[in-house]
């Protein structure tokens, strides 16, 4: 799944996120049931599917409230996401954008959140107009494998 989100295969992602939801239901932690939810928004998001954001936006809200866990990430990514869905003219959304990565780098968390990583650099690609492949590039580092090898699985792909 989470191969697809960075390779920028939303659809492919999206299938994958659907099936953790629905095959994995209850028995899946829910931290992971959690990021697939927030996931599920963002990926939508990148389709264009706007229509079911809101939607999407509170049935990610009240599970992860009703976890008693809402992580600090979380809640600000949340929020973000739920500015997003109002469909924001382009000047509008590189603020929100750049508002959501200053507070999220100003974060320190007792656990860290599961995709926080991806989901900053899917941001950063966003308000720079790049594809996050070009971000893993630049940074020259990500997840905790060397770059390069990092690069060489996401540019291949999975089979």
């Amino acid at each position: 799944c989470m191969i697809h989100f960075l390779r920028g295969e939303s659809r492919t992602a999206l299938s994958w996120v659907d099936k953790i939801l629905d095959e994995h239901g209850a028995s899946a932690r829910r931290d992971i049931q959690g990021f697939a939810r927030i996931l599920l928004i963002v990926l939508h998001y990148d389709l264009g599917n706007d229509e079911i954001l809101p939607s999407l936006w509170r049935s990610a809200y009240r599970y992860l409230y009703s976890r008693k866990r809402l992580a600090e990430f979380e809640s600000i990514l949340l929020k973000t996401l739920r500015q997003l869905s109002q469909q924001p003219p382009p000047e509008q959304l590189k603020k929100i954008l750049g508002t959501f990565l200053a507070s999220a780098a100003s974060q320190k968390e007792k656990q860290p959140s599961i995709g926080k990583r991806e989901l900053l650099l899917w941001v950063e690609a966003r308000l720079r107009g790049k594809d996050v492949l070009a971000i893993i590039r630049e940074k020259g580092q990500a997840y905790d494998a060397p770059a390069e090898e990092l690069f060489s699985v996401l540019s291949k792909g999975i089979n």
